[in-house]
């Protein structure tokens, strides 16, 4: 999809909404390599989880006490997000989240002039909204394969209604009909894996700030931001840079299946507007 550049005095926080297990960790890799920006690992996860304003049952009502982030309000974590360009000296923010996160599941598919979100018109305004998809076939069997090791023990089994397709798809729709002056940015993980300069040249472009050669490669090693989800994030903790991780396939049980085939139609959709690359 063509679109013109952005005015590039627009500071407002870049979100980058995704799925599960859609190589948005890796993208967040990309950005922590730049001086001028600040990145945010899933700030919307403890609201969702943990906070009184939880959308998520996954925890129980003991679990989500136990929390440092029990008091913790959507609308603390925005007013972070907005605050961190004069807090981090000018550095434009980068949050990288999930779409499921801010979306209402009695909304997902009401009308479509209908918010489907936890936040305002007005604060969905404050924020510059792009999007990373990933075919379901990849994305949601490595969802299911990484719920089988080490992490399921804290995270809990596999739960389709986490897919998260269908709240991206809700959250791309509703935020173009109220910004219609953005331009789409949605990027698909397969081109940033085959082709990472120019998807993020593009992703850039796509938001108005200026490519960096350094977003292309990292150093291997420990991020401290990736702990709340211990043991998710190993692979790109491993990494260098945007490479395919080669897995043996796994047999996936009938309802991972079905999970994979409700959501290609919404994937395919979302596809349709994707930044050619």
């Amino acid at each position: 999809m063509d679109f013109q550049t952005p005015n590039d005095a627009d500071k407002r926080p870049i979100m980058l909404w995704s799925v599960p297990r859609s190589t948005s960790t890796a993208f967040e890799r990309a950005f922590m390599q730049r001086e001028d920006t600040y990145v945010f690992h899933e700030p919307l996860a403890e609201p969702y989880y943990y906070g009184p304003e939880h959308l998520s049952s996954r925890y129980s009502d003991k679990q989500r006490a136990a929390s440092n982030a029990k008091d913790l309000k959507y609308s603390d974590v925005l007013r972070q997000l907005l605050r961190s360009y004069q807090e981090s000296d000018g550095k434009r923010c980068v949050a990288k989240d999930m779409a499921e996160y801010v979306i209402k599941s009695e909304k997902v598919n009401s009308s479509p002039r209908a918010n489907p979100t936890v936040f305002s018109d007005e604060e969905l305004k404050k924020l510059r909204h792009t999007f990373l998809i990933r075919n379901p076939e990849k994305s949601i069997s490595s969802y299911y394969r990484t719920t089988l090791g080490d992490c399921g023990k804290d995270f809990g089994s596999f739960d389709p209604n986490e897919a998260g397709f269908a709240e991206l798809k809700a959250l791309l729709d509703y935020t173009r009909r109220i910004l219609p002056n953005d331009p789409v940015v949605v990027l698909d993980s397969a081109d940033l894996i085959r082709e990472p300069e120019k998807s993020l040249r593009a992703f850039c472009q796509g938001v108005g700030i200026p490519f960096q050669e350094s977003m292309l490669q990292w150093e291997a090693g420990h991020v401290s931001t990736f702990d709340k989800w211990k043991g998710w994030h190993d692979d790109v903790e491993k990494s260098t840079g945007f490479k395919e991780v080669k897995r043996e396939k796994i047999e996936l049980p009938e309802h991972v299946k079905k999970c994979i085939e409700d959501n290609i139609p919404i994937y395919e959709a979302l596809k349709e507007q994707k930044l050619t690359i």
